[in-house]
C-alpha cells in the first residue's frame, strides 16, 4: 500500500516537472519571437 502511494506520488511528482519544464520552454520561444 505504501509502496504503491508512493510510486504514485513520484510519478506525480515527474508530470509536474515535465509540465513545468513545458511551459517555460514554451514562454521562453514565445518571447523571443
Amino acid at each position: 500500500m505504501y509502496n504503491s502511494e508512493y510510486q504514485k506520488y513520484e510519478r506525480n511528482k515527474d508530470v509536474e516537472l515535465f509540465l513545468y519544464v513545458m511551459q517555460t520552454e514554451w514562454l521562453y520561444k514565445f518571447n523571443n519571437c
